[in-house]
């Protein structure tokens, strides 16, 4: 009898969850056309084919399925960089690899990059999804350094601050990835943008052995 309901709940579970996932596509999809500011829970419900009765047993705001797109793309994200990490060998291979997966996730998510950097945002977003962000920020800002870490501990970059040269990678990422958030002509690709940065971030922050390595490349 025990077995029986943990079974009917773990099925409930997983519908649940699925429905959830569903809704979340159908509001991301209609950010691709309209400004989030003009999303309506209603047209969510019509977008998910869903009541909305039925989208308020799931969700009680627009923001509430915003704050879990945010969250279930970092765990997308996570697993597609531990994806582009396997079989990279050195530094500026593994540095090539997360920072071309991110621009290129970052891209096919256009819209909604586009709304969370909005200025109105971040007051609507509310305390736990300012939390959320700033945990995912966080997350991102540890895992770039714990690459830079590594690169120093492998003696391929010399030893400095690695919290300075985490921002300069960060920064360098932001600048790069703005201007093609706001239009949909990507040029150049992602990778060629995240072979320049890192090329960029080799030159000031890598050993001689390194930087040679980076320009030999180039010729």
């Amino acid at each position: 009898m025990r077995q029986t309901l943990q079974h009917a709940e773990a099925v409930r579970s997983f519908k649940h969850e699925l429905r959830q996932g569903e809704i979340r596509e159908a509001a991301r999809q209609l950010m691709e056309s309209l400004p989030f500011e003009e999303i309506t829970m209603v047209d969510i419900a019509a977008a998910a084919q869903l009541s909305r009765a039925t989208l308020y047993l799931y969700y009680s705001s627009k923001f509430e399925i915003l704050r879990d797109i945010i969250d279930s793309g970092q765990h997308e994200v996570t697993e597609q960089l531990a994806v582009a990490l396997r079989g990279a060998r050195g530094f500026r291979e593994r540095l090539l690899a997360v920072t071309s997966s991110l621009l290129e996730v970052l891209q096919q998510n256009r819209a909604v990059y586009q709304t969370v950097t909005g200025a109105t945002f971040w007051e609507k977003l509310g305390p736990d999804g300012r939390a959320t962000l700033l945990s995912i920020t966080a997350h991102f800002s540890e895992f770039l350094e714990s690459i830079i870490e590594q690169g120093i501990t492998d003696g391929e970059l010399e030893s400095h601050d690695t919290k300075e040269s985490r921002w300069a990678l960060i920064t360098s990422l932001y600048g790069a990835l703005a201007p093609r958030i706001r239009v949909e002509d990507h040029d150049p690709s992602a990778d060629e943008l995240a072979r320049r940065i890192c090329d960029y971030f080799v030159r000031a922050y890598g050993d001689g052995q390194i930087t040679r390595a980076s320009q030999s490349t180039e010729l």
